[in-house]
């Protein structure tokens, strides 16, 4: 190790630093001690020692709201790769207390807690009182609190003031849009809390948790929704770990982590693998929009914005450009709104398949639930549809939460649009709306948010003034057509699982088949065919055994008591139950056999929609900058258009100027006739005998003369 020795010239005090090379040490003293400093920031002035730093100060000022350089253990994002290096570093937990079990990212971390909680070194003494404190950060809290009379951080928003700078960045946030008076969420109960320390308190009086071996308190991430939850993942580099006999977890302690939901042992299934996301290549449209030289994202979608004002409209690959650069979720509601109004005007059939892709891959990113099924329940005012990839993931993405109903949902959305082309999609779309038929009676519902709800509305309530009228005419089939008419949840569920059944019946087992059909008779209400099925005696799974009685009974018990035996109904559902206790049963739920045939059709189904998705992103980029080559065009030429407009006009008056002497006497003829009619109107307008039609008639006659004789001329 090598050490720093260097002695301040006015506060006379050692440098303590410890370095592992030379060069580490020398660049130190030249930064620190030295005063060398050859670079200056051209925005602030500060001195730096080499390009390098002054490269960092550079990059840490600027904003990163559309960088891909995010950490993975703390979500913060950095605008280079090298300022995320440096940061990932002080995640890594490399050297340990000699005195306790603490574990940090660097020798000088690790002096500095020995020097203060070990050795009691208090160095820093305050010039007022007697006190003494370890840190100089802790002794100028020390002041500001203490001997300040008045305090010395004020706000930028209104006129509080404060004696921390913490304390005004914590009150700063309170004037933001998106604040949120207590953040840090609990993952047992549903406390919240407004800072890390209360919820630290909260886990250790009230679910005994203990310290993670090795720390010296809990450390909190702040996750995509605003929120900050416990940090689970540490990384503590190899050898602390060898030397750290306490790191192994007891089974005592396994036991107790079990019962904690973030440690769950039960297995989440993944449909679809981490690169079937095509994560990078969908961030590569940014290189491509940036070629377009349309701006940053929140000033293209304000000038977009600014297209629609006042009655103007923007052009379908301007609502393209402002939703693939969107990244963060203050911008879903703008683009929500571009979408719908560029929807209602007579570019709607211009609409590129890339603003839907990008505005799904949008929701699924942010997690917006209520907005995806506002788009996706009004295709009238949005008209945006998912395509098979996209499909997928929001299919993956419901079935890994355990959100069955909103999966089969989107299954039964996919079986309206009749999208059956891809066989692999058809799998995943049929193992939703299983999974949703094997849940109880009880959790089988699509809620409000899922599925619209028709509200019947009395016409004496309805304020003319709200309401909007259509630039285009929507005629609605005045039959029920048994398919976009379906809101019912068992109806639109039955069918769709007969429809992917008939889809996949060629690749499935014709015991599954059956037990499908079924399933799809019973939701379906068609219980006189469910007998028939039933009768066959064929091997059913326990999970559509256990939802067909469910359902049966179910309705039994709705039924009257009185003269029940005589009652049609129950004769039927009585032998529908008889027949099914006959039948054989399969103990392994049908959802687990289809996903059996997902896991092995897996691979190729992935591998085919992820070509063509990335086909697809290439056509994407090619036809946009056709589009936005043709729009300029077209502006060029209505440019043109203007100019040859005005140069005519010029050309017209100047012609007027040069024959005027020549047609005077019309010009004064014409003038007379406008004194003469002016002069008519007015006697007319004192003669208040006549009606006002009669006055309108005789006004348009008196106008229409002149006019007559100019075109007779």
């Amino acid at each position: 190790m090598f050490q720093c020795f260097w002695i301040s010239g006015i506060e006379h005090k050692q440098c303590d630093q410890k370095f592992s090379q030379k060069s580490f040490l020398k660049a130190h003293l030249k930064c620190h001690h030295a005063g060398d400093r050859v670079c200056a920031c051209p925005y602030c002035g500060t001195f730096l020692a080499n390009t390098t730093k002054l490269s960092d100060h550079v990059h840490r000022r600027q904003p990163t709201n559309d960088t891909p350089l995010i950490c993975v253990l703390c979500q913060k994002k950095f605008s280079t790769s090298r300022l995320l290096k440096i940061h990932c570093r002080k995640h890594v937990k490399s050297v340990k207390c000699a005195y306790c079990d603490v574990v940090m990212d660097c020798a000088s971390a690790v002096s500095k807690h020995m020097k203060i909680v070990h050795a009691r070194i208090r160095t820093e003494k305050c010039p007022n009182c007697d006190q003494t404190f370890g840190l100089k950060t802790d002794l100028q809290k020390h002041i500001y609190a203490i001997h300040k009379t008045e305090p010395q951080f004020s706000c930028r928003y209104c006129d509080k003031k404060f004696r921390w700078e913490k304390q005004l960045r914590g009150h700063e946030k309170t004037h933001s849009d998106d604040y949120t008076p207590t953040p840090y969420l609990c993952h047992k109960c549903p406390m919240k809390y407004k800072n890390g320390s209360s919820l630290s308190r909260h886990f250790i009086s009230q679910h005994n948790l203990p310290l993670p071996a090795g720390f010296n308190r809990f450390q909190y991430k702040k996750c995509h929704d605003g929120f900050y939850r416990l940090q689970t993942s540490r990384c503590i580099s190899k050898n602390v770990v060898e030397a750290l006999p306490f790191m192994i977890i007891s089974l005592k302690t396994f036991e107790r982590l079990k019962s904690i939901r973030t440690f769950s042992t039960s297995s989440v299934r993944r449909i679809l693998s981490q690169e079937f996301q095509l994560n990078n290549e969908w961030q590569n449209r940014h290189i491509a929009l940036k070629e377009l030289n349309l701006g940053g994202d929140y000033e293209w979608i304000a000038a977009v914005h600014k297209k629609f004002v006042g009655g103007g409209k923007a052009s379908a690959v301007d609502v393209d450009a402002a939703t693939c650069l969107s990244e963060e979720s203050d911008q879903l509601e703008d683009i929500l709104e571009l979408v719908y109004k560029l929807r209602h005007t007579e570019n709607a059939a211009d609409l590129l398949p890339s603003t839907e892709y990008a505005l799904y891959r949008l929701f699924l990113k942010h997690n917006a639930h209520e907005e995806l099924f506002k788009v996706l329940n009004d295709p009238i005012n949005y008209g945006v549809f998912p395509n098979y990839h996209v499909s997928a993931l929001l299919l993956s993405h419901y079935i890994k939460a355990k959100n069955y109903p909103t999966a089969a949902k989107i299954a039964s959305i996919l079986f309206q649009q009749e999208m059956f082309d891809n066989k692999f999609l058809n799998l995943i779309a049929f193992y939703s709306l299983i999974k949703f038929c094997e849940l109880p009676a009880e959790e089988r519902i699509f809620d409000e948010i899922i599925q619209k709800r028709i509200v019947t509305i009395d016409e004496d309530d309805i304020n003319e003034d709200d309401l909007r009228t259509m630039k285009f005419p929507f005629l609605k089939n005045r039959y029920f057509d048994e398919h976009f008419d379906l809101v019912e949840t068992n109806a639109l569920v039955g069918k769709s699982l007969e429809w992917f059944g008939r889809e996949l019946q060629s690749s499935m087992d014709q015991g599954i088949v059956f037990n499908v059909q079924i399933l799809a008779c019973l939701l379906r209400e068609n219980y006189a065919e469910l007998e028939k099925l039933l009768s066959v005696g064929v091997e059913l799974s326990s999970s559509v055994v256990s939802a067909v009685r469910g359902h049966l009974e179910g309705l039994i018990s709705k039924l009257p008591e009185e003269s029940r035996e005589e009652n049609e109904q129950f004769k039927l559902f009585s032998a529908c139950i008889a027949k099914l206790e006959a039948s054989p049963i399969s103990e392994k739920p049908i959802s687990d056999i289809i996903f059996t045939k997902i896991e092995e059709l897996q691979r190729e189904g992935e591998k085919e929609l992820m070509e063509e998705q990335r086909v697809l992103f290439k056509n994407w980029g090619q036809e946009r900058k056709e589009f936005v080559r043709l729009q300029a065009e077209r502006v060029n030429l209505k440019l043109k258009i203007e100019e040859i407009k005005a140069e005519i006009q010029k050309k017209h008056e100047e012609k007027e100027k040069l024959f005027f002497f020549e047609n005077r006497v019309n010009w004064e003829d014409r003038a007379a006739e406008k004194d003469k009619l002016f002069e008519e109107f007015n006697l007319d307008k004192k003669d208040e005998s006549i009606t006002e039609s009669e006055y309108a008639k005789t006004m348009f006659e008196k106008a229409l003369k002149p006019i007559q004789r100019v075109s007779n001329s």
